[in-house]
């Protein structure tokens, strides 16, 4: 459903073309003297150009839509200055005024467009004392979604010709959309194919990006520039992800553009980050890379973008995920290790929890956990005389239980792996330890030292 969406740029974008000598507020061309103006603030984004008093300059713009507002600041240095609209002159008007204003438009173009390209554009009327400024500008215009789908650079919707002009290594730039991008030098050009009524492609713009034109379905060449003065500090003097190409009001279907690089300088690079287009109709196209690896000049500048500490955050939290997983297993193994040690029982198969009703005549549904012992010399029992060593055990609910000596032992079990749970009389076991399996229960010579004291269970090692 088209919907009317407003669009802002500021004064850097490479959109607006600006002739004459213009000056970027804040700077050491600033009569002011540079950062000295205490009203810079005031401004959006605390940037504004002004043209240099003594000169006339032109500031133009070229937009599809139905309305469009010129920003700046009525201030008591401020000249008049005039517009045309659709070669329609406007003014000229007065923007001198004490106390001084701020974000104020200088003009306003609603209700007098139909929807469909325009250009409008600013001039002054050239005096030694006043000048006037520019701050952001903004239109509105009619798109067939609010849905966009994002292009990135090495996705296959991209080509780059010819290849040995263009890199992927970003150098010292940093702040590009999920951390890619790609670097044009002298020559180089990118084409993208898209479907649907819009697209924006975004890039880099500072003191080292080079002029570049588009070229939109084969049709006429529209020059732009990504060479911009940011600041005069060179590490601050760039800026990622800026608006570097619009269109909009397309028809349905499938377009082309070209974006070439217009730089006679091996110190200028052109930059692509990304390309948003009109997601109802574009699906997100895969990744294809590049084996692009020419080494071409980059900005100087060093601004901090959030991808860098994204990625150092994400590394020390997988790493310390690394970390506690394997103190985790070390110490569920160590526990294990000295309960074991503790029983007097390593080696052997553990013990398991048997249901209450597990012993021969029992039927309780509900389940506890039998309680072993073993019998030494100094057992509390009835102390029988011999038993074979070859005696079956039986199973007991709790308690040690010895054996008469008319009574054959015998041994329960409810199932082919249930153990059994052995008691011994005192002068067979100490020579001897359990042996558990789930075939038999036999006896083996040990030497693991000392038996547990009279009636120590021996429970099931941690863990099992």
């Amino acid at each position: 459903m088209p919907t009317t969406v407003g669009h802002k740029i500021d004064v850097t974008s490479p959109l607006i073309h600006y002739i004459g000598s213009w000056v970027r507020g804040g700077s050491k061309k600033d009569p002011a003297g540079e950062f000295a103006d205490p009203d810079q603030p005031r401004y959006d984004e605390e940037t504004f150009v002004f043209c240099d008093p003594g000169s006339q300059c032109t500031a133009s713009f070229d937009f599809r839509g139905t309305e469009v507002h010129f920003v700046g600041a009525y201030r008591s240095n401020r000249g008049p200055v005039s517009f045309t609209l659709d070669g329609q002159d406007f003014g000229p008007y007065t923007v001198s005024t004490n106390p001084q204003q701020f974000q104020v438009e200088y003009f306003n173009g609603t209700g007098l467009l139909e929807d469909g390209i325009h250009t409008v554009s600013a001039v002054n009327a050239i005096s030694n004392n006043l000048t006037y400024d520019l701050d952001y500008i903004t239109w509105t215009s009619t798109v067939n979604s609010t849905v966009d789908t994002r292009f990135q650079d090495d996705c296959a919707a991209f080509s780059y010709q010819p290849a040995h002009a263009w890199s992927v290594d970003l150098g010292n730039m940093t702040g590009f959309d999920d951390g890619t991008g790609h670097v044009g030098s002298m020559g180089s050009s990118a084409t993208l194919k898209f479907s649907g009524d819009r697209v924006a492609v975004y890039g880099a713009i500072g003191a080292q990006g080079a002029p570049f034109t588009a070229q939109l379905d084969g049709g006429s060449s529209t020059a732009y520039t990504q060479r911009q003065s940011i600041s005069d500090t060179p590490s601050e003097d760039y800026l990622p992800s800026q608006l570097i190409y619009y269109a909009d009001g397309l028809s349905d279907g499938n377009h082309t553009l070209v974006l070439s690089s217009a730089s006679n300088s091996s110190g200028l690079v052109f930059t692509i980050d990304y390309a948003l287009v009109d997601g109802t109709v574009n699906q997100p196209p895969e990744t294809t890379g590049t084996n692009a690896t020419t080494s071409v000049p980059a900005p100087i500048s060093v601004p901090r973008g959030p991808n860098t500490a994204l990625g150092v955050v994400s590394a020390i939290a997988g790493f310390l995920l690394v970390v506690v997983v394997v103190l985790i297993v070390y110490i569920v193994r160590l526990r294990r290790i000295v309960a074991d040690l503790r029983f007097g029982y390593l080696g052997a198969t553990p013990v398991p929890r048997e249901p209450e009703g597990s012993w021969a005549g029992g039927n309780s549904s509900s389940f506890a956990p039998t309680v072993h012992h073993f019998v030494n010399s100094t057992s509390h029992g009835p102390e029988n005389t011999s038993i074979p060593r070859n005696a079956k055990a039986t199973k007991h609910r709790a308690g040690p239980r010895t054996l008469p000596s008319n009574e054959t032992p015998t041994t329960t079990a409810s199932s082919e792996t249930e153990a059994a749970s052995v008691v011994f009389p005192a002068s067979h076991i100490s020579p001897f330890r359990i042996s558990r399996s789930a075939e038999h229960t036999s006896l083996r010579n040990t030497s693991l030292g000392p038996l547990p004291p009279p009636y120590m269970p021996v429970a099931s090692p941690i863990g099992q």
